[in-house]
This record gives C-alpha cells, sequence and structure tokens, in this order.
C-alpha cells in the first residue's frame, strides 16, 4: 500500500542520515562546525534544518546539557511545526561537542530549587503560573508528551550521561543510537520517588538482550 511505501522510505532516509551523521562525527569527533548551524551556537539549544532533516542541538555542556526552562520554550514551537510541516521527514536530536561528558544529564532542579527559595509569594511548588517552579515541569512534561505523539521519526543519539529529563526527550522517539560510553539513568528513584517524563509507561516494556520491544 502507499502508507507502506511511505514508511519505507521514511527509514531508508533516517538510515542515510544516521550514516552521513556517523561519518561526520567520525571527522570531527569533538565539535561540529558552528557554520553549518541555522542559530547562533551560543544558544542553550540549536536548531537547524539541512534537507528534509530537523537537528535539535543541546548545547550547554559546561551544565552537562542539563534541560532548563529556555531550552524547553526554544524546543517546543519547533517540534509543533515539524509535526505537521511536510517539509521535515524526521529529526535528531543530540548534544554538542560530540565526545563531550552528556547527551542530557536530565532536567535543570538547581534552577527550579533557587527559583523556589527566591519565590516571595508564598507560591513556591504550588503550579501557580509565572515561576519557574510554577511552570517548568508542566511544559517539560508537555513536550515529552509532543515528542512521543509526533509523527515523524526521532532519531536521539546518546553519548555519555542520559538522566531524567534527557531520558523524557528521546526515549519516546522511534530511534535510539547508543555510544559505548552511553549511562542511562533515572536517579530520582534512588530517594524513592516514581520516574517521571512517561518511564512508568516505558520501562515495562523495554526488550531484552534478543528481545523486541512492545509497543
Amino acid at each position: 500500500s502507499s502508507s507502506v511505501t511511505d514508511r519505507d522510505g521514511m527509514a531508508t532516509a533516517v538510515a542515510r542520515r544516521i550514516v552521513q551523521l556517523e561519518r561526520t562525527l567520525r571527522a570531527a569527533p569533538r565539535s561540529m562546525a558552528a557554520s553549518s548551524f541555522s542559530t547562533s551556537a551560543e544558544e542553550e539549544l540549536i536548531v537547524n534544518t539541512e534537507g528534509s532533516i530537523g537537528e535539535l542541538i543541546l548545547n550547554r555542556p559546561k551544565a552537562l546539557h542539563a534541560l532548563n526552562p529556555n531550552m524547553v520554550a526554544i524546543a517546543t514551537p519547533v517540534v509543533q511545526d515539524w509535526k505537521s510541516n511536510d517539509a521535515v521527514a524526521s529529526f535528531v536530536m543530540r548534544s554538542e561537542p560530540w565526545g563531550g561528558k552528556a547527551f542530557c544529564a536530565g532536567g535543570d532542579v538547581r534552577a527550579v530549587y533557587e527559583d523556589g527559595l527566591a519565590n516571595e509569594t508564598g507560591t513556591a511548588g504550588l503550579g501557580v503560573p509565572g515561576s519557574i517552579t510554577g511552570d517548568f515541569f508542566r511544559k517539560e512534561y508537555e513536550l515529552n508528551y509532543m515528542l512521543a505523539t509526533c509523527p515523524k521519526p526521532q532519531v536521539s543519539l546518546w553519548d555519555g550521561i542520559v538522566m531524567g529529563g534527557g531520558v523524557g526527550l528521546s526515549v519516546h522517539g522511534a530511534f535510539r543510537v547508543c555510544s559505548e560510553k552511553a549511562l542511562f539513568a533515572m536517579p530520582e528513584t534512588g530517594i524513592g520517588l516514581f520516574p517521571d517524563v512517561g518511564l512508568t509507561y516505558v520501562l515495562p516494556r523495554l526488550a531484552g538482550a534478543g528481545e523486541v520491544a512492545s509497543s
């Protein structure tokens, strides 16, 4: 059928893009040339489109690419556009520079904590809009849902630490390509919290060695 043909064609295009990225990253293992980006290399989240492939590049290496409100605010309208944009067939998510310590070490909970300390209205932790404590996790989870329901294949390149919010950004996509340095964790479980970012759905469905994951 035409739907099968379209799906096969999209999968072929994604596979070709992965091969292209692998060759590029091997040629420049520490960094990608900033001139190839459509936004400033100083942006915390770099957005790029090459042909029919979009790219979201996490760019906070000193913070291990911890996800903050600004990154969520940049990514949300981009993903919303790509969902229905016929010019974008799929998109890749990775960190910059390649070969660093992390893909994403999680949500920037320090920023949330400090915002709560500075809150003088007595509403910290109550979910009241207009502050980091009130908005961050809600908007992060909305982005997670948007990624999970996006019809375009998402390819995430895991190199180094992949924890918490970084898992939420990537685990719901169609493909995750792991380097030998990838380290997956949901650290909040160590203090008795349930895993967020949709992981209570994902974890029971993970496949073991030689198995095929359930949908």
